[in-house]
């Protein structure tokens, strides 16, 4: 509980790896009685925020700026070393320039979360239904770049559902209200890395690069390529945190 000028706050609650998977096979269940285009949409909409948040444990205004161009340019080439290369690109914490950012998943973690099947299908419906090339991944009914608020109602919906599905994985002393797409990912990915055994320095390599990349003056104009280059070059340290989960 946070406490604010007398307010006092709930944190999210932290979902973990269990939970996740739970969700995913309700999200699997929906897909396959998906008797539209549009429910697929919704549904694979919802499971690859899930998937990238916790998978890369991003706060959930980072998510959105996840894009096509850079997920295509680097497709292939990331199916052939076992991971998706999320690329982001917009405006970080603390920042005012726009600039990429490369997170680095690996297709299907430890405990069988699929990240390269859920970003494929939403991938697929912005690339071949909507028939954009680059832009935002994550879009509003409006087709502009989606907050998280968007699908926070939605996310809670297929909680409320997995609960159903799954009630001995999930609390019952747990509010569906508690799960929120703003930390619940993160929050649970932190804890879930940690309780698996992942070393202090790489939870704190993940979950820091905002602040070791302002320490070093990134630079707002850098290369796509360019960033996947350094990308690269921590793979091996990076994958290991979420191949963990």
């Amino acid at each position: 509980m946070k406490r604010r000028m007398g307010v006092t706050r709930k944190q999210d609650e932290a979902i973990n790896s269990e939970q996740i998977l739970a969700l995913l096979e309700t999200g699997e269940h929906y897909w396959k009685l998906a008797a539209d285009a549009q429910e697929k949409r919704g549904i694979a909409t919802i499971m690859a925020f899930v998937v990238i948040g916790y998978g890369a444990s991003l706060r959930g205004e980072e998510v959105p700026l996840a894009s096509i161009k850079g997920l295509n340019e680097f497709w292939k080439e990331s199916m052939s070393r076992g991971l998706v290369m999320v690329t982001l690109r917009g405006k970080f914490k603390g920042e005012d320039n726009l600039r990429w950012h490369l997170v680095p998943i690996v297709d299907v973690t430890s405990s069988g979360i699929q990240v390269r099947k859920w970003v494929r299908r939403l991938l697929f419906i912005r690339c071949h239904v909507d028939g954009v090339e680059e832009g935002p991944l994550f879009v509003n009914e409006a087709g502009k770049q989606a907050r998280l608020s968007d699908y926070n109602s939605d996310f809670q919906m297929f909680i409320t559902q997995a609960r159903e599905r799954h009630p001995k994985v999930f609390s019952s002393k747990v509010d569906v209200e508690d799960y929120n797409l703003r930390r619940s990912l993160r929050r649970g990915s932190t804890t879930q890395a940690h309780n698996n055994g992942v070393p202090a320095s790489t939870i704190e390599l993940i979950n820091r690069w905002r602040k070791k990349e302002a320490a070093k003056g990134a630079e707002p104009g850098l290369a796509m390529r360019q960033v996947y280059t350094q990308a690269l070059s921590a793979l091996e340290t990076t994958l290991r945190y979420s191949r963990s989960l």
